[in-house]
């Protein structure tokens, strides 16, 4: 079994706390390498990829699709365990749906400390320009929690915040998950994901019942452009960021889903990664 995730040159939370939680999960041994079988788990990577080369098995286990434009071709290939959300669900012909996966980490990796009281993290989108985050946390006091971190100090600086304003989606996840007042806000992603940051945002939300708008710097219109057209609205995105940071603080609307619609999808996954394993010792392998 290989374990399959996005690898970002410069290091992306979302992505990376793939190896880390996934070895505890299902032990080291579970994933020998063998490229035949893969798990996609967190991510939007459930798409046309890998429908070429040696993958014989795709193993679904939350991952999500980035829109319904992007879909599978060749479903026959995919066991789909869950998906990250009901979006996804439907695009795929109602196959089950729980959560995004990294809902598990407070059962792996626990807070440390209490939260230093009113200090307000930022994620940024792993994208948007260091300059620009650092000019934007030093404008509102915010405290930046980098994407680009390792998970384990990553999670360290994230609960160290008694609030979170997340651009990074898993920002917004890994905060809730760990039941930390969260806003969501997009700057550079909505540029950059166009209609995809209204998909996968939409579809982890509505897995857990959360109804909160995302504050945006540039028309929601715009997301919908082509991309040589949405890149035509970042000066105007960077231009507004400020203001819009400034209106979110003076009227915050912080946000996290339901106790007990956690703690149901957090049991459903390890339900449903017992039943994998179970599945795989029967079978022996």
């Amino acid at each position: 079994m290989q374990l399959y995730y996005w690898k970002s040159a410069q290091g992306n939370v979302g992505d990376d706390l793939n190896p880390w939680l996934w070895s505890r999960v299902f032990g080291d041994a579970f994933f020998d390498g063998d490229p035949r079988e893969r798990l996609v788990a967190v991510g939007s990577v459930l798409d046309t990829r890998h429908e070429t080369g040696p993958a014989e098995r795709v193993i679904v286990f939350g991952t999500g699709l980035r829109s319904a434009r992007t879909r599978p071709r060749d479903l026959a290939r995919y066991d789909i365990r869950f998906v990250r959300g009901p979006r996804s669900a439907a695009v795929l012909g109602g196959v089950p749906y729980i959560s995004d996966p990294a809902v598990l980490m407070p059962r792996f990796l626990p807070a440390q400390a209490a939260p230093v009281p009113g200090r307000i993290g930022f994620v940024p989108y792993f994208e948007t320009p260091h300059d620009i985050v650092g000019d934007l946390a030093d404008s509102h006091g915010l405290t930046v929690v980098s994407p680009h971190m390792e998970p384990e100090p990553f999670i360290a600086a994230l609960t160290s915040c008694e609030y979170i304003i997340a651009e990074a989606m898993h920002g917004a996840i890994l905060a809730d998950s760990y039941r930390i007042p969260w806003m969501g806000c997009r700057i550079t992603n909505a540029l950059a994901e166009g209609r995809t940051s209204l998909f996968k945002w939409g579809d982890w939300m509505d897995s857990l019942g959360i109804r909160a708008g995302l504050s945006s710097s540039v028309p929601e219109l715009a997301m919908w452009l082509p991309g040589r057209l949405r890149v035509r609205f970042r000066d105007r995105a960077v231009a507004g960021a400020g203001a819009q940071l400034g209106r979110m603080l003076a009227e915050p609307r912080w946000t996290r889903s339901a106790d007990d619609r956690l703690v149901r999808a957090q049991d459903r996954i390890l339900e449903e990664a017992d039943r994998l394993l179970r599945e795989r010792a029967e079978a022996g392998q």
